[in-house]
C-alpha cells in the first residue's frame, strides 16, 4: 500500500482531541501546518489499522486523506495564513476533519455504513467550500476482488466535479475511460488483469486522473489541469486463512520394570532357623502390579542345610523365607542363596503432542479431527488480514469464523464467516 509522508509533524495534539478549536491555542500556527496536523493523525491510524488488519478503517482513512488533499489544492490561497485568520467556514471543514480522525483513533472496529456516515459530512463540507469548482473524490467502491469469480470488476467513483473532461484509471499501464453516470464515474476492469495468493492480500494501485477546469472568460479559454489521486484494489487470496490445530492425545502405555535380587541366608543353629523375605510393589499407587508369568524365586547355591520354604507370589506381593541350619556332624554352617525376579506392570498416561494444519475455505466448514483421547487443543487461526486468532478447548466467536469444538466426538469445526463489509469496499 502506497504510503504517504507529511514533512512537518508538531507536538501541538490537541488539535486531534477536541470537537472544536479555540482560536488562541493555534496563535503563530499557519493553516497549512494544522492540515498537516490533522494528516500526521489520519497516517497513525492508517498504519495501526493495516498492522491489525483492519481494511475498513484503512480505506476510510485514505479515503480522508483524498479528501483533505482536495482542500488543500483548493485553498492554497491561505495555506500561509494564520489558522486563525481564515474565514469560519473554512475553520469548520477542518475543525471537522479533526473530529473525524479522534473517531477513528477512539474506535478499533467499524461497520462499513459506521465508517461512511463519519466520513459524508467532511465530504460534504470539502465539496461545499470549494465551490464545488475543485474535483473532490468522495469514496470508491468495488475494488475488491474475491476469488472464484469470472465477470468484470465494476468499479464505481463517488466525488464531486470528477465527470468532466473524459477522466481515466490507469491500471498497470492499461488506460480504462471511465463511463459517466451523473456525478460518479464506472470503470469496467477485467478480472484476468488481477492475481490471487492462496493466503495473503495482494494490494495493487492504480491512478485515477480528473480535471480541475477553470479560469478562462465566459467558458472561454479556460486551463485545464491534471489531479490525480491513488486507487487500491485489493485481491483476496484463494483461502479466508489458515488453521493450526495443536492437539494433545493422553493415552494410557503399559510400562514395564524387571528388578533381581540375589538375598541369601546362613545359619549355625541346630535347629532351623529361617529369615523371611518380602518385596512389595514400587508402582503400587499407579495401580502396579506384578506379572506372575515374570516373576519367580527360585534356589540358587547352597548346601543341603539350605532350603526356601513359605514361598508366595502375588500380584501385589512376593514373600518367601529362606531356613539353614548346622547338623551336628556338619562342620560349617548350613546356607542357602536365592534368585529373585520381579517384573512389575503399571499404566502411565502418556501426553503426545501433533499438529495439523488445513486452509480455511471461504464457503465450506472445516472439521479438524485429532482423534480420540485429546485432552486439549490450541487452535491457531491466520485470516487473509494478517489477524491471528487462538482458541484454546472452547467454542470461540472469531471475526471471520465461528470455532466449534466437540468434546463427545472430539472435531473441531471451522465454521467461516464471510467478510460482507469489506466485500463492499
Amino acid at each position: 500500500m502506497k504510503k504517504r509522508t507529511i514533512t512537518k509533524r508538531l507536538n501541538l495534539y490537541v488539535l486531534l482531541i477536541l470537537p472544536f478549536f479555540v482560536n488562541a491555542q493555534f496563535e503563530g500556527l499557519t493553516t497549512s501546518m494544522v492540515i498537516d496536523q490533522i494528516k500526521n493523525g489520519l497516517i497513525d491510524v492508517i498504519d495501526q489499522a493495516e498492522q491489525a488488519g483492519n481494511l475498513i478503517v484503512s480505506r476510510s482513512g485514505h479515503e480522508m486523506l483524498d479528501v483533505i488533499d482536495a482542500f488543500k489544492n483548493a485553498n492554497k490561497d491561505i495555506l500561509d495564513k494564520a489558522f486563525t485568520e481564515i474565514s469560519k467556514e473554512r475553520k469548520a471543514v477542518l475543525n471537522q476533519a479533526a473530529t473525524t480522525v479522534s473517531k477513528f483513533e477512539r474506535i478499533t472496529e467499524l461497520t462499513l455504513d459506521q465508517a461512511e456516515n463519519m466520513l459524508d459530512q467532511v465530504h460534504i463540507m470539502v465539496r461545499d467550500i470549494t465551490f464545488k469548482k475543485y474535483p473532490v473524490l468522495f469514496r470508491y467502491r468495488g475494488s475488491v476482488i474475491v476469488p472464484g469469480e469470472t465477470q468484470d470488476i465494476r468499479l464505481i467513483v463517488k466525488g464531486s466535479k470528477i465527470n468532466k473532461n473524459d477522466p481515466y484509471l490507469e491500471v498497470k499501464n492499461q488506460k480504462y475511460m471511465a463511463q459517466i453516470s451523473g456525478e460518479n464515474l464506472v470503470f469496467n476492469i477485467p478480472r484476468k488483469v488481477f492475481k490471487h495468493a492462496d493466503y495473503k492480500i495482494i494490494n495493487e494501485e492504480a491512478k485515477l486522473i480528473v480535471y480541475h477546469v477553470h479560469g478562462g472568460w465566459f467558458g472561454f479559454f479556460q486551463d485545464k489541469d491534471e489531479v490525480e489521486y491513488d486507487i487500491e484494489f485489493i485481491s483476496l487470496p484463494n483461502n479466508l486463512g489458515k488453521a493450526e490445530l495443536e492437539f494433545i492425545k493422553e493415552e494410557v502405555v503399559e510400562q514395564t520394570e524387571i528388578r533381581t535380587y540375589s538375598p541369601h541366608y546362613d545359619s549355625s543353629s541346630r535347629s532351623w532357623d529361617c529369615e523371611p523375605y518380602t518385596y512389595n510393589l514400587a508402582h503400587g499407587d499407579e495401580n502396579g502390579k506384578f506379572d506372575l508369568s515374570r516373576t519367580s524365586v527360585t534356589r540358587s547355591s547352597g548346601n543341603r542345610n539350605g532350603k526356601i520354604s513359605d514361598l508366595n507370589i502375588s500380584v501385589n506381593r512376593v514373600y518367601f523365607r529362606i531356613c539353614a541350619r548346622r547338623r551336628i556332624t556338619d562342620s560349617g554352617n548350613g546356607f542357602r542363596h536365592a534368585n529373585v525376579t520381579t517384573t512389575e506392570i503399571w499404566d502411565k498416561k502418556v501426553e503426545e503432542k501433533n499438529t495439523i494444519t488445513a486452509p480455511i475455505k471461504w464457503n465450506e466448514d472445516i472439521a479438524l479431527k485429532p482423534g480420540e483421547n485429546t485432552v486439549k487443543y490450541i487452535l491457531t487461526a491466520e485470516f487473509f488480514t494478517g489477524n491471528k486468532k487462538i482458541s484454546t478447548n472452547s467454542e470461540t466467536p472469531f471475526k471471520y469464523a465461528d470455532v466449534i469444538f466437540d468434546e463427545e466426538k472430539n472435531i473441531v469445526t471451522i465454521k467461516p464467516k464471510i467478510p460482507k463489509d469489506i466485500l463492499k469496499l
